[in-house]
């Protein structure tokens, strides 16, 4: 059996009571497939496959971001699509992320649509 995927739309997968430990497993398990977001918080694992939409949408977001930091003069660094984690609770792939001022390792700000 054959079926196309909208790549228009988002494809999202939830999965609750899950362990961490299954998380990292699943993580791992996607780890070469390019355009697949995995986020977990408490026990909930989302899968996300971002569509066109998603993708355009957030592109049009960080670049008013990118306008407003550059137009207000404020320094900032891109740090695009970075996971970030709190071992056990929480791990979030953003759409895009900042830092504002100097480098760091957790951005400033992280926006996900």
């Amino acid at each position: 059996m054959t079926q196309l995927l909208n790549e228009a739309i988002d494809q999202r997968i939830i999965h609750h009571n899950r362990t961490w430990e299954q998380f990292k497993l699943i993580q791992k398990g996607f780890e070469n497939s390019p355009g697949v977001r995995l986020f977990y918080y408490k026990g909930t694992i989302e899968i996300l496959m971002p569509g066109r939409e998603h993708e355009v949408f957030k592109s049009i977001i960080g670049m008013l971001l990118e306008l407003f930091f550059i137009e207000q003069e404020i320094e900032f660094e891109p740090t695009g699509s970075m996971t970030q984690e709190a071992e056990g609770e929480a791990s979030a792939q953003a759409d895009e992320s900042y830092c504002i001022g100097v480098s760091k390792l957790t951005p400033d700000l992280s926006m996900n649509t």
